[in-house]
């Protein structure tokens, strides 16, 4: 028998009263996993932070248990002193609305932590994982717990994994240090520069400043060829008072 049998047993054993401890279980165990995935976007830093992603996941664990066992308790079918009653009048009913509504809905609440910057676009992996975060209280409100589990491992192994390939795919990533005197608009002029050639960057970043000089990283998509890169140095130099720093 596995886990999620057992708490449904545990259910039906316990009459009325098991329905309130299949919703504390369910409720628990979906703030727990989502808690490990929100964990690891609040450790590097991103826009969904921790408290997000356990509201998310339990509102939707409580949302999917109350649609299974809600709407008997509504119709007469369960009591919760008594348990299913046999001659209650039978009524039909369509539980997959909610958790349809659900999905539809995550679209808002996704949308709100992308970021279009420029050229690049920030917080879809984020947006990704408060999506799943809603999954894993679906899947928890609806009895999987043991799958929600293993979803949950496989979740934050990829997100590990695919981190670590970015970190090493940056490192052979193209920039450019660009140079100016201090007062001037670097990063103005730079986001000018790739505008008007049609060049597009992943980050701007500013490295060092001292009394006489401003330096700014330019890190270039992972695609890009040392011939468009070169090309940049070129555009960059003709703007007066900055050069381009050896790397």
């Amino acid at each position: 028998m596995t886990f999620d049998n057992m708490v449904l047993q545990l259910v039906h054993e316990l009459n009325g009263y098991g329905i309130i401890l299949y919703v504390l279980i369910t409720t628990f165990a979906s703030v727990l996993l989502s808690f490990c995935i929100g964990l690891e976007r609040q450790i590097r830093g991103k826009t969904g932070s921790l408290k997000i992603h356990l509201l998310l996941a339990a509102g939707c664990s409580l949302l999917m248990s109350l649609s299974l066992w809600g709407i008997r308790i509504a119709d007469g079918t369960i009591d919760l002193v008594n348990g299913v009653l046999d001659n209650a009048p039978k009524t039909s009913y369509d539980t997959s609305r909610v958790a349809a509504s659900i999905v539809a809905g995550m679209g808002f609440i996704g949308a709100g932590a992308i970021i279009k910057d420029k050229f690049t676009v920030k917080g879809l992996s984020t947006a990704a994982s408060l999506w799943v975060a809603a999954a894993i209280g679906l899947a928890c409100g609806s009895g999987f717990l043991l799958e929600s589990v293993v979803f949950t491992i496989v979740v934050l192994l990829c997100l590990l994994l695919i981190s670590r390939v970015n970190r090493h795919l940056a490192k052979k990533a193209a920039y450019v240090l660009v140079k100016a005197k201090i007062g001037t608009p670097i990063v103005k002029l730079i986001e000018q520069i790739a505008n008007e050639n049609d060049i597009s960057y992943k980050n701007i970043e500013i490295v060092s400043i001292d009394e006489q000089f401003v330096v700014a990283k330019v890190l270039f998509p992972y695609h890009y060829s040392k011939l468009e890169v070169e090309y940049f140095k070129t555009q960059v130099v003709t703007l007066e008072g900055v050069s381009v720093e050896e790397q």
